[in-house]
């Protein structure tokens, strides 16, 4: 039997599921790869999760399920009055090229439609080579810097909705 692949908007209820992925993807961030730059910013907005950034009416956090399993995350939150940021886009490493990506990037372009964005920006690092093959899979376009990455080897996405 295969196992589906679902997303599932944060809440209260459900918050519990996706800090131990944020803190994972710190990790992965800052010990895998030696992204080490964004790290103080990155600690503090852990602390103080959940933002009012990421909630409604201007954006979300989704949690991947992969049957019942929480493993993988990304928020969307507003970044002007046409375009939301695709941010903290996280897959748990023993569930990857499964399919887990694609699914949360096709749910958060959904929702930011419903939101009534017509872009959607991300910025990302080349070492996350994985991704930046996803976002270009999925027709994200290549673009000149829209905001501050001090990681080295960025990379900026717009999506056009």
């Amino acid at each position: 039997m295969k196992t589906g692949i679902s997303t599932v908007i944060v809440n209260e209820t459900n918050l519990h599921r996706l800090i131990p992925l944020l803190k994972a993807y710190g990790l992965y961030m800052y010990e895998t790869l030696g992204l080490t730059a964004g790290k103080k910013k990155f600690d503090k907005e852990l602390a103080e999760f959940p933002m009012k950034k990421y909630s409604a009416p201007e954006g979300c956090f989704l949690i991947a399920l992969y049957g019942n399993e929480a493993t993988g995350c990304t928020g969307l939150s507003k970044y002007d009055n046409e375009s939301c940021e695709l941010k903290r886009m996280f897959t748990d490493p023993s569930y990857r090229k499964k399919g887990i990506a694609f699914k949360m990037v096709t749910d958060a372009i959904s929702i930011a439609k419903q939101l009534g964005y017509k872009y959607i920006l991300l910025d990302t690092n080349k070492e996350m080579d994985g991704a930046v093959k996803l976002y270009r899979k999925m027709n994200f376009e290549e673009i000149p810097a829209y905001c501050e990455n001090e990681n080295p080897n960025p990379v900026y996405f717009r999506y056009t909705l």
